[in-house]
């Protein structure tokens, strides 16, 4: 998550979860851990999910 941070402008909301700037009005949330609803036999996996930035 380190490296995600300095690369792409990361701002880190937890020890599992970064948002990532994509433009004025959306950014990029990369979380990890186990996601059992969509990674059922994984321990752990990620997830990268688009948001709407909260003006």
């Amino acid at each position: 998550m380190e490296d995600i941070l300095k690369r792409f402008n990361g701002m880190p909301i937890d020890d599992e979860n970064v948002h990532i700037p994509i433009n004025a009005a959306t950014q990029l949330r990369v979380s990890y851990g186990p996601f059992p609803e969509f990674a059922p036999h994984s321990h752990w996996a990620v997830r990268f999910s688009t948001e709407a930035i909260q003006h």
